[in-house]
């Protein structure tokens, strides 16, 4: 009977201290809908067991430029002249870091094209949205060989 009571007792302890209440709900500020690192990989690289373009798995960092809330960022990768024979700018894969509860359109999954297009416009261009608010930011992305 004493451990029927225990049990009962622990149930009870359990059940009144396992939930609590968050006391304000964490949302972001406008200026937090953003793109805080990305990185560029120039896969595919060569597998032992695949035919690919290259044998180094390479990566860049980006430079991203945030301007306003409300204006269109920039996200810029250059990739140094000394290992631009490990880079397809037209076949890259890319990898971003936002806060917990954005989402980033179109998709980062697949490959994509870097290089600008025959009006000097960036042919990738990121929306960054929050799902709690609906604020959204835009980013224009091209990678370019630097020359020095």
């Amino acid at each position: 009977m004493k451990k029927i009571l225990y049990i009962a007792a622990a149930i009870a302890a359990l059940m009144t201290s396992s939930c609590k209440q968050v006391e304000m709900p964490f949302t972001h500020e406008d200026s937090d809908v953003k793109i805080t690192s990305m990185i560029m990989w120039n896969l595919p690289f060569r597998d032992p067991d695949a035919s690919s373009k290259f044998a180094v798995k390479e990566s860049v960092e980006a430079t991203i430029t945030h301007n306003n809330p409300d204006e269109v960022g920039e996200i810029v990768f250059i990739v140094p002249r000394s290992k631009r024979n490990l880079w397809d700018l037209t076949d890259v894969t890319l990898e971003a870091t936002v806060f917990y509860d954005l989402y980033i359109t179109p998709s980062l999954a697949g490959h994509h094209d870097l290089t600008l297009d025959d009006s000097d416009q960036p042919r990738l261009t990121l929306t960054v949205k929050s799902a709690r608010t609906g604020f959204e930011k835009k980013y224009r992305v091209h990678a370019e060989i630097s020359y020095d």
